[in-house]
């Protein structure tokens, strides 16, 4: 199977778009397209159903889409390890988080491409609750994820916030709740609210009890792109940022609910001995108004 022709399947599996997903890889539309056709004639399945509006993964898309990421993990995980004996080291920079930010990332992974075309810079995914652990191990030189007390609980990482983002009740494009118009949360009484992470911690219990009793019921499944699977075939509610959502929107809609106005806090970590000057130079690329902070972790 050619690494960059699963890579390309993934992206379009993530945005639900080409056309995002090209964006998103510095590529083009029929470039993408060729690619997912290699694909689908190598392994001899159809793995994308397409129409003009919509992208949907066919079961044998579904089991690529969840298996892949994997493989390209281990792929990149690999690449990084033996990177380390390289003179070159200085010239890569590796960065996880899951699947949900990426999409956040993307005008700061961009910038930094052009400041920095020399330095090789990766974004690998992993399944949501990992990366903390990752950046830990060193199999990572930034993690990226939400707020959780985990990240001033661990005395070897530093830690600075790159963007905050208002979250929004999110159903698949074509559910039946997405075709009505501004929603109150007692709406949802017959609705599932899906939420990535199992265990769950005090901490996000505690966050999602606010909404728990307007839902008929909550499930909490394990990582995220069972959220998206489930998502794309009109099951269930999520919990999404909105911006997001906004690159989704062939599979899922954000809900327009006045009710619900949450917002959260997303962060960078890493390891605090990392030497990687590149860290610096990656969040650099984000606003300037947390300078004094940023001098001050990287001092």
């Amino acid at each position: 199977m050619d690494i960059t022709h699963l890579k390309s399947f993934l992206a379009i599996a993530d945005t639900g778009s080409f056309t995002k997903a090209a964006e998103g890889l510095f590529s083009t539309q029929p470039t993408l397209s060729r690619h997912v056709a290699l694909l689908e004639s190598e392994l001899g399945v159809k793995l994308i159903d397409r129409d003009k509006h919509h992208v949907r993964l066919t079961k044998a898309g579904e089991v690529l889409f969840a298996e892949g990421k994997r493989w390209i993990a281990d792929m990149i995980s690999i690449e990084r390890r033996l990177s380390m004996y390289s003179e070159a080291n200085s010239n890569h920079l590796d960065i996880i988080c899951s699947p949900m930010y990426s999409q956040i990332l993307r005008t700061a992974y961009q910038k930094f491409r052009e400041q920095y075309p020399d330095i090789t810079c990766n974004i690998r995914q992993v399944v949501s609750g990992m990366e903390l652990s990752v950046v830990e191990q060193n199999d990572a030189d930034i993690g990226i994820l939400f707020w959780s007390p985990e990240i001033t609980s661990i005395p070897s990482l530093d830690y600075r916030v790159i963007s905050r983002e208002k979250m929004c009740l999110v159903s698949g494009a074509d559910a039946a709740i997405a075709q009505k118009g501004s929603l109150r949360l007692k709406d949802f009484r017959n609705e599932t609210l899906l939420i990535a992470r199992s265990p769950m911690t005090p901490w996000l219990k505690k966050i999602h009890s606010s909404v728990e009793a307007y839902f008929k019921s909550i499930i909490y499944v394990d990582n995220l792109e069972t959220i998206t699977l489930n998502l794309s075939t009109n099951q269930g509610i999520s919990i999404w940022p909105e911006i997001v959502v906004k690159d989704t929107q062939n599979y899922s809609k954000a809900l327009n609910v006045p009710e619900f106005s949450e917002y959260t806090t997303l962060y960078a970590v890493w390891v605090k001995e990392n030497p990687n000057q590149n860290i610096r130079r990656f969040l650099e690329m984000f606003p300037k108004e947390d300078q004094a902070s940023l001098r001050c972790l990287f001092h």
